[in-house]
């Protein structure tokens, strides 16, 4: 199934689709909705972040950000490590392996985008145990660092990326 699944940067024409989708209260206390990001925070108009779709078979069904702007050095002091933020995939697509193939894809994404970026940091709230397995499981590492969040005390993991 993850054959036809591709990032993508975000457009407007997903937004529908992307804003369609519910996380449970689970899921919803440890990320911000799509609305939020491109509606309220209007992350299209920063400098710096770029939001990207995961699109399966062209439908778009998930999103994250990725952030280069100076909040990357509250999770690391390294220049060349870009922040990766408020990912979410929509329920009807998750226990499929989408998320694992998305989040391996994302290294190639940023390598081919971004080439100078060297390094994936992130961070994921300590009681979000399946997020956490799920980041582990692409390789990041737990740095043992913890970022005190809105939400409570947050894990800093991060992955260093292989040239390909």
């Amino acid at each position: 199934m993850s054959s036809s699944l591709k990032l993508v940067f975000y457009n407007s024409n997903h937004f529908d689709e992307l804003n369609s989708y519910d996380l449970d209260e689970s899921q919803s206390e440890f990320t911000v909705s799509v609305y939020e990001s491109i509606v309220v925070r209007k992350v299209e108009s920063i400098s710096g972040k770029y939001s990207i779709t995961i699109m399966l078979e062209e439908k778009p069904i998930g999103y994250f950000v990725l952030d280069f702007t100076d909040d990357k050095f509250n999770y690391t002091n390294c220049q060349d490590a870009v922040l990766l933020r408020s990912l979410s995939l929509n329920p009807d697509f998750q226990g499929k392996g989408l998320g694992k193939a998305s989040m391996l894809l994302t290294d190639e994404f940023v390598q081919t985008h971004f080439p100078e970026i060297k390094k994936i940091v992130l961070s994921v709230n300590f009681r979000n145990l399946s997020a956490y397995q799920l980041y582990q499981k692409t390789g990041y590492i737990d740095t043992g660092r913890i970022f005190e969040g809105i939400r409570g005390p947050q894990r800093i993991m991060e992955k260093f990326l292989n040239e390909f």
